[in-house]
């Protein structure tokens, strides 16, 4: 039996793989067995391996599709057979001393459960322990395994080499673990007065998969079930790397550059998921969209049109369902490079088929779609413009949200003007958006098009009675900001306080991106600043009709009344405006006299909100009880407009017209 099981869990890493075992051949200690377990890579990872399987230390196994790292890491502790286990993951590194330093630490530590090292975590930076600002890594740890903590592991190479065949594989390949979390242990019965029956050994712990929650926090999926059993110790060397490139784990789940779609893209995840990173709020999609998924499909309508979605849905994209409601049936073809915030397919509320990437063009030749609605922000103009290319005349209909600045700074402009001029039909999220594109490109003044949010709720969520207000029970004033609290600078900050003005931020994430921001406004305002973590949409009515207005993004426009001079600022609909109206909050921004401001005509126009040139006529506003009481009665009973729903009839009936033109 050998001293060290070395756990390699890998995926579509066989660029990386070579470098990694070699790492371990060169260890000074050689008592090892690598149990590489294959999380069903797209690549090839099989034959990279190959070659290493005649040595007899080596065992792979090749999961027939992704189960996600907790999954596969309990698969390989099934299959582990020494009492010491190792992690190597297969884009890491071992210096020669690693197995050996550890495992010396844990015979001189045998109160210890656990022993790391330090690493290098970029090519000029390395940490003698934990890496600030991150769980121990993988490639850090040695811990112990008792027997019952792993499976027997005997026998699955088979009789010799000649079980591997051709390819040099062995026969535990395309072997799939159950996606369902392992049963609990039966009960033990309670001993027989005549006896006493041993006490039950406690389960040996296990990761966290996928089915219970994804995150890269390994103290949260592993480490902290182990610090129930015994110590930590380091060796204080550094004798390993936590290779630093785009593809890490870590950077696939931690938001901004990560998140819930970038992962759900990068592993082929076809399941809700519950999701938490380390810097972000919990995402609970099974909860959040079950209403949804567990529904029947709604039958086809006898005129119902087949429309297939490109690119992403953004905030709130469960309101496509609102298509699907009356009738129409839903397809889904998305962007291979989302940003976190930019939804995309399998959708964790159902309903909508999704067409596979690499062969998107023979299903729409299966499918027939009536019309392609792609859409909607800047991370899917390169999609969306590939599928205009290569569309062989399906209706193409492009909606246009955030942001053509964007574009022109991350050089997708050409790809955009072409998605607006050579589309059958156009979308824009604001009427000032509208006229600015006709400002760029005159052509497109005289297309049919219509001006929709992009980011409109689904009226689901609008159904909860509103509580009552903070401002009722306190007699002060409070405002709220679900996100960024954008142009509310911390002199700003001390200003409301000094009107008696409240202002509670929503979002665990933004807290973080603002932590110097929070810093600043503690010194100036502590008893006016108030921060909450984030509250998804069972919850936008009831929590935040707590608050008497709330905050759209604070700026002063510049653009003098000259659409050219636009900004995105003056010409967007933020996110915001669903959340704060469903709660029947006034929108709070500032005047901007002889300025287009998208969000200022669309307050005025619908009696929505209060406008002020600083924060004492704010402050004065939001005393005046009869100003207020009319302007929240306003906002409740138009909350229907801001709904996706209340439009989505209007959205097919341009459909049509695209469609007959």
């Amino acid at each position: 039996m050998p001293r060290i099981s070395v756990l390699m869990p890998t995926y579509d890493h066989a660029a990386f793989v070579w470098r990694a075992i070699e790492s371990l051949l060169a260890q000074t200690l050689a008592d090892w067995e690598l149990v590489i377990v294959d999380d069903g890579s797209p690549d090839d990872t099989r034959a990279a391996v190959a070659c290493y399987l005649n040595d007899p230390r080596v065992r792979y196994r090749r999961l027939r599709h992704n189960v996600g790292l907790g999954a596969a890491l309990n698969r390989a502790l099934d299959l582990a057979r020494a009492p010491l286990v190792a992690y190597l993951p297969s884009d890491d590194v071992y210096y020669p001393e690693h197995l050996a330093e550890l495992a010396a630490c844990l015979e001189r530590r045998p109160d210890a459960i656990l022993a790391f090292s330090g690493a290098r975590h970029h090519y000029n930076k390395s940490a003698a322990g934990q890496i600030e600002g991150y769980p121990l890594q993988l490639v850090q740890v040695m811990h112990r395994c008792e027997a019952g903590d792993r499976g027997q592991g005997t026998g699955d190479r088979g009789q010799g080499t000649g079980d591997r065949g051709q390819g040099s594989v062995s026969r535990l390949e395309s072997q799939a673990p159950s996606p369902k979390p392992q049963a609990p242990s039966p009960k033990p019965q309670a001993p027989s007065p005549k006896s006493q029956a041993p006490s039950p050994k406690p389960q040996a712990p296990r990761w966290i998969e996928r089915g219970e929650l994804v995150t890269d926090d390994l103290e949260r999926m592993f480490w902290s079930r182990l610090r129930e059993r015994g110590d930590f110790v380091g060796t204080g060397h550094v004798t390993c790397e936590w290779v630093d490139h785009p593809l890490q784990r870590h950077k696939l789940l931690r938001e901004p550059l990560g998140g819930i779609n970038p992962y759900r893209v990068r592993y082929g995840v076809g399941q809700p998921l519950r999701f938490h990173s380390s810097v972000g709020n919990l995402i609970d999609e099974v909860e959040l969209y079950r209403r949804f998924r567990e529904r029947p499909d709604t039958p086809r309508a006898a005129d119902g049109l087949k429309i297939l979605l490109v690119g992403e849905l953004a905030y709130n994209p469960e309101r496509v369902l609102a298509l699907e409601e009356r009738g129409h049936k839903l397809y889904g073809l998305w962007t291979p490079e989302p940003y976190w915030w930019n939804t995309v397919g399998p959708l964790p509320f159902g309903h909508v088929e999704d067409l596979p990437r690499s062969s998107w063009r023979a299903a729409l030749r299966r499918i027939k779609p009536d019309v392609i609605y792609a859409l909607l922000n800047w991370q899917a103009v390169r999609f969306a413009h590939h599928v205009l290319a290569e569309n062989p005349g399906v209706p193409f209909v492009w909606h246009c949200k955030e942001a053509p600045f964007v574009c022109l700074e991350k050089g997708v402009w050409p790809q955009l003007i072409e998605l607006c001029t050579r589309s059958d039909g156009q979308i824009y999220s604001s009427p000032e958006m509208r006229d600015w594109f006709a400002t760029v490109a005159p052509e497109l003044r005289d297309r049919q098009s219509l001006v929709l949010d992009g980011d409109l709720p689904k009226r689901d969520w609008f159904a909860a009675e509103r509580s009552a207000r903070l401002s009722q029970r306190d007699g002060q004033i409070h405002t709220v900001v679900p996100g960024r609290p954008i142009g509310l600078h911390p002199w700003t900050m001390g200003e409301l306080a000094g009107q008696g003005v409240h202002v509670h931020v929503y979002g665990d994430f933004t807290q973080g991106q603002w932590k110097s921001w929070i810093d600043e406004v503690r010194q100036i305002a502590p008893a006016h600043l108030h921060l909450h973590p984030n509250v998804d949409q069972r919850r936008w009515v009831a929590e935040l009709s707590q608050y008497d207005a709330g905050w759209l993004h604070f700026f002063q426009s510049q653009n003098g009344g000259d659409i050219r001079r636009a900004t995105f600022d003056d010409m967007n609909y933020p996110a915001r405006i669903g959340p704060l109206v469903a709660a029947g909050l006034p929108l709070l921004q500032g005047d901007n006299p002889g300025a287009i401001v998208a969000t200022q005509a669309l307050a005025r126009q619908h009696d929505l909100g209060l406008f002020f040139s600083d924060m004492a006529e704010l402050g004065a506003q939001l005393r005046d009880e009869r100003l207020m009481a009319r302007l929240r009665a306003s906002v409740w009973r138009q909350r229907e407009q801001f709904t996706f729903d209340r439009h989505a009839d209007r959205l097919i009936e341009f459909f049509r017209k695209v469609i007959g033109s």
